[in-house]
């Protein structure tokens, strides 16, 4: 077995198994696992993905002893068997995942039909223990030649959380652009013409530095927008890179990043897809678009879901042409895909016949940890790049640990109170950005909402939700009077203390398990956000350790109408709340 562990603590573990040089008799190889046995207190937690996302199991880990979960309880697309390329098991800021791209190696039992009738992967609870088994040789078989089996195991957090990242898009400004200088919509890596000019321009605005001249956007457009163009979709693509790409740039911005690719997907505009499009995409070589002339061409990309070494060369070198001018790269979609070609992927073929695809767990690995190597040896020291990453329901420990900023929750934008739609567990497990030593962001939008008010009510709830577990909301839609209420207490200040509901030394304690909380102290006095999941209206009561807070407040002020007060007992702590259904709370205490 070779084990070759990383920076960032995840070990690739190669294990080859093989006959003895000098036995002449073929031997036998009996069924052989893996068991990773944990302490069962230290995980309530589990994520596990698929080849796509919103269907994926987080929060908690199922209850019960013995057998309590395996890998056949849901499927995966057309994999052969029910291998899960993902599983992680833990708590917010501890844990351990499994990974792997495929079951390759692996000898699979079957029925009498020809298909697989045991589970890759199960999970046992006995006796306080908690043991991951991934069955990797499920039947005796003969050992007649080396077989090699491959997979990952890295513990959370993969890094610390960034210097400063409370105050990221509360105070310090994090900005985003969709790339509206892109020939194609989601998947081009470079500007109109290959010209990069824009984004010098663009880089001199954040650094207070002078715009282009007539003359220079005149000469821009004519050697970048050719007169075949539709003469509308010309202008149209003029102004969209003149307005909303080159206009979105300030001074103010600290951070940014910009649109740089759907994760699977490249231009047929670029040229070097036209060379290599069929070692990328694993189809047969075609005709493509040399450049967009109408609306629909920008819609125009191949496949490039094994993400293939040359490919990960081709959006290298782009990507590190955008950084050196102080804009980031956004990845969108970046849960893991099948992909089937068995030259360029770690896919084989099964010996039924069929082709047994690679999740492209490694390949994902590889490109990110490039990507970020670019960010911290290109960036400007005045305009901050930062890398987000889309993960929508696949909080990939391995590869996106190599991100500044995670975005979540592309996912239910009803107008209901968003507690109703994200368990507290489940955000805990997926979104909080601690296993990666990510920003946390989520998209979660407010949409189809029938009044004003009912778009506050869900705008209020999305704060308590998503504050108490330090997640911002992207695009800093209904930030507003509650986020300022933190801000001017001090969170986000290296004087304010924080403390997360979830943390053992939390100071506050809460009677309903389904109201959380985030505490931040300063000075002498308290700032205490309640949230709660239950949709009844009840009265909690929080219990606050005076010796473990620093603090023995006597009444809890409502900080949005201070007149409204609850006294809290001097012996006990004890301050009882009012909350409503899908309540939310802000409350100084002193």
């Amino acid at each position: 077995t070779r084990c070759t562990t990383e920076i960032d603590g995840c070990m690739k573990v190669e294990l080859t198994l093989s006959p003895p040089e000098l036995q002449e008799e073929v031997v036998g190889l009996p069924p052989l696992s893996l068991d990773i046995p944990l302490k069962d207190a230290e995980m309530p937690l589990w994520h596990i993905t698929s080849t796509t996302l919103r269907v994926n199991p987080a929060g908690s880990i199922p209850a019960g002893e013995g057998l309590i979960w395996d890998s056949t309880r849901f499927a995966d697309g057309n994999w052969f068997g029910n291998f899960k390329c993902y599983l992680w098991l833990g708590d917010v800021e501890r844990g351990l995942c499994w990974f792997a791209d495929n079951d390759r190696g692996w000898e699979l039992a079957l029925d009498d039909k020809g298909q697989p009738s045991v589970a890759c992967q199960q999970l046992f609870r006995q006796d306080g223990v908690l043991t991951l088994r991934v069955n990797l040789i499920q039947r005796p078989l003969p050992l007649t030649e080396p077989r090699t089996i491959v997979f990952g195991l890295m513990a959370s957090p993969g890094k610390p959380m960034p210097k400063n990242w409370r105050k990221v898009d509360f105070v310090d400004l994090s900005a985003f652009n969709m790339c509206y200088t892109a020939p194609a919509t989601f998947c081009a890596k470079q500007p109109w013409g290959n010209d990069f000019a824009i984004a010098d321009w663009a880089y001199r605005k954040r650094t207070g530095g002078p715009g282009p001249s007539k003359e220079d956007l005149e000469a821009w457009k004519q050697r970048n927008f050719p007169a075949d163009m539709e003469p509308k979709f010309r202008e149209g693509m003029i102004n969209l890179a003149l307005g909303p790409f080159l206009g979105n740039f300030s001074p103010a911005q600290k951070y940014y990043t910009m649109y740089f690719e759907e994760f699977h997907t490249t231009a047929q505009a670029h040229a070097e897809t036209h060379v290599f499009q069929s070692e990328w995409s694993g189809n047969w070589y075609g005709k493509l678009l040399d450049h967009p002339t109408r609306e629909e061409h920008k819609m125009w990309g191949i496949g490039v879901s094994g993400i293939v070494p040359s490919h990960r060369d081709f959006a290298c070198w782009y990507a590190a042409e955008w950084v050196r001018r102080g804009i980031g790269c956004y990845f969108d979609n970046s849960f893991p895909t099948r992909a089937y070609d068995l030259l360029t992927t770690n896919a084989y073929r099964l010996p039924n016949g069929q082709v047994q695809p690679s999740a492209g767990m490694w390949a994902r690995r590889d490109y990110l940890r490039r990507i970020w190597t670019i960010h911290r040896t290109l960036a400007p020291p005045d305009a901050v790049p930062v890398i987000m990453i889309h993960m929508t329901n696949t909080l990939i420990l391995p590869y996106m640990v190599w991100g500044d900023q995670n975005l979540d929750l592309e996912w239910k934008f009803g107008p209901e109170p968003q507690q109703s739609k994200f368990p507290h567990d489940f955000l805990r497990a997926e979104s909080a950005g601690r296993q990666t030593g990510s920003v946390p962001f989520v998209l979660d939008r407010i949409l189809d909402a029938t009044s004003k008010e009912q778009e506050a009510a869900a705008a209020r709830t999305k704060f308590g939700t998503m504050i108490v577990h330090e997640c911002r909301w992207w695009g800093r839609e209904h930030y507003g009077d509650l986020v300022k209420l933190l801000v001017d207490f001090g969170y986000g200040d290296e004087d304010c203390q924080v403390w997360n509901y979830w943390q053992p030394e939390c100071p506050v304690k809460v009677s309903d398990p389904e109201c959380k909380t985030l505490t931040l102290k300063r000075g002498n006095e308290l700032m205490i956000v309640a949230c709660t999941w239950n949709p009844d209206a009840a009265t909690v009561r929080l219990t606050i350790d005076g010796a473990a807070a620093g603090v023995r407040p006597a009444e809890a002020l409502n900080a949005e109408k201070p007149e409204e007060k609850w006294p809290v007992a001097a012996a006990t702590g004890v301050v009882a709340v009012p909350m409503d259904g899908y309540g939310v709370r802000i409350l100084r205490l002193r």
